[in-house]
């Protein structure tokens, strides 16, 4: 199974990773809404080792 980072764009644009979680949609999901909780102004995504962005918010 393939895994996926877990990013915050922080205040100058650039997405750090914060997690990494496998690719698992529901997985994906709780990972994404906590991170989401604690830094509520900032964007989340979780993007796949290829680079491909699998889900925002």
């Amino acid at each position: 199974m393939n895994q996926v980072q877990i990013q915050l764009q922080d205040t100058t644009g650039n997405w750090r990773t914060f997690g990494i979680t496998q690719n698992n949609s529901q997985q994906i999901l709780f990972e994404m809404k906590h991170l989401s909780s604690n830094f509520p102004n900032q964007r989340v995504r979780a993007v796949d080792m290829d680079g491909k962005i699998v889900d925002i918010l």
